[in-house]
């Protein structure tokens, strides 16, 4: 998914739609990785994407000064929430195997959720 069709979903569905719409889409391909990795991936990388380049673009969008400092904020928050959740993730495959990390990544998406209703 480039970031030119995620702009059109942003613009015919709203960014709010298309922001849970990726987070749904990552969701369901974490589910289908218990049955089918490779379907499930396509899914992932499909709904993930989508749901990074709306939240980035809206970092832009929001901010009135300082654009470049709330984008590096933004940046700096992926990549430390990105540690942190793959740290646990593996933690989790070494306690529960596949069905830990499908856990946690669910829990990620839902976490995406909720301070997307918040903040957007």
């Amino acid at each position: 998914m480039t970031s030119a069709r995620v702009g059109r979903l942003d613009e015919r569905f709203g960014r709010r739609t298309a922001l849970y719409g990726g987070i749904v889409v990552a969701s369901a391909g974490v589910l289908v990785t218990v049955a089918d990795s490779v379907a499930g991936l396509v899914l992932i990388t499909a709904g993930f994407f989508t749901g990074h380049v709306i939240a980035s673009s809206s970092v832009s969008s929001a901010a009135t000064t300082g654009r470049a400092q709330a984008s590096a904020v933004y940046l700096t928050l992926y990549y430390i929430a990105n540690s942190v959740s793959g740290t646990l993730a593996a933690s989790a495959y070494h306690g529960a195997g596949w069905t830990g990390v499908v856990a946690v990544c669910l829990a990620a998406m839902g976490l995406a959720a909720l301070i997307a209703m918040r903040k957007t």
